[in-house]
């Protein structure tokens, strides 16, 4: 990858990267917390491409949560949630099915098209779990392409988990100079 010109993708979860949630009795969020460093992440990942929210949550608590995230969440381009990701959710589930053969399994897998343009996926789940599975299929990437943010979860010790992951970004693409006011962003070739 190179550094060069303006507007790739950059996909950010939400929930477990950027917020917490505390949790009501049926599982259902009753309390969004924004990540210490959120607004710094965002605004320096807004430098380096257009910023994607990329979540399993449902639409009408993303937009919760961009509230809560306050004045930082203007700088994202748009969102694709649990609405847009479940269609890819249930091809997934059928081509993880352990009764189908391999040879089916490949060719399942190779029919699930993305619905978003490729880019950089910053999420807490690791590559091979379900959820890596959903999310890199729906925007076309490999695991090199996504970077693993350490989760959050309020009233535990945050570790710098975004602070980590922009580190990890900086490593593999070689952002440097890019927080001297130019925009810059990964060129895939």
């Amino acid at each position: 990858p190179s550094i060069e010109g303006s507007g790739m993708r950059i996909y950010l979860d939400l929930d477990e990267s950027l917020i917490g949630n505390t949790l009501g009795p049926e599982g259902n969020s009753i309390q969004i917390h924004p990540r210490p460093g959120a607004s710094w992440f965002i605004r320096t990942m807004a430098q380096h491409g257009d910023l994607w929210l990329l979540t399993m949550a449902a639409e009408e608590h993303a937009r919760r949560a961009l509230r809560k995230l306050g004045p930082e969440a203007k700088r994202f381009k748009g969102m694709i949630t649990r609405e847009d990701l479940q269609p890819i959710e249930d091809q997934v589930d059928v081509v993880l099915d352990p009764s189908i053969s391999e040879e089916v399994r490949r060719e399942l897998w190779d029919q699930i098209k993305p619905i978003a343009p490729p880019g950089i996926m910053f999420d807490d789940f690791p590559v091979g779990s379900k959820m890596y599975a959903v999310k890199s299929k729906a925007i076309g990437i490999d695991p090199d392409r996504w970077i693993q943010v350490e989760g959050y979860y309020p009233g535990f010790p945050d570790h710098q988990g975004l602070k980590r992951a922009y580190s990890e970004f900086v490593s593999r693409f070689g952002a440097q100079g890019s927080l001297m006011g130019r925009r810059r962003v990964v060129v895939w070739r």
